[in-house]
């Protein structure tokens, strides 16, 4: 029998650590009337209400000729193991939406961590 080094009870005993949830979502692209593209989001089954916590990394400005978009990047730890979860995806915290840039799992294979940006 394989003895687990983390124990998933770690995270019930940590729930303070992480305050917040957050849900996972996915799009769909579609056309409108004009030809032009029109994306929905809809909440991903079974990733959503994950607990996790939320914090900034680094922040930035990114300027473009028509304006100028600021840009705060954040990480989000996922108390748990989620591998179906895709940069493509976007990240819902406290009703803020962030693109997933980045999706790190780790070797233990009980948490998962999200390099994000907010949409603006």
């Amino acid at each position: 029998m394989r003895k687990e080094m983390i124990s998933t009870l770690l995270f019930d005993a940590l729930e303070r650590f992480y305050p917040d949830t957050v849900k996972i979502q996915g799009s769909t692209v579609s056309q409108d009337g004009y030809g032009g593209t029109v994306e929905s989001w809809a909440d991903i089954q079974g990733l959503t209400a994950l607990p996790c916590a939320i914090a900034p990394a680094t922040g930035g400005e990114q300027k473009r000729a028509d304006m100028t978009l600021v840009i705060y990047s954040h990480v989000i730890s996922i108390a748990g193991f989620y591998n179906t979860i895709a940069e493509h995806d976007r990240a819902v915290v406290a009703g803020v939406n962030y693109d997933i840039l980045l999706v790190r799992l780790d070797s233990h294979r009980k948490m998962t961590s999200l390099a994000v940006q907010i949409v603006s």
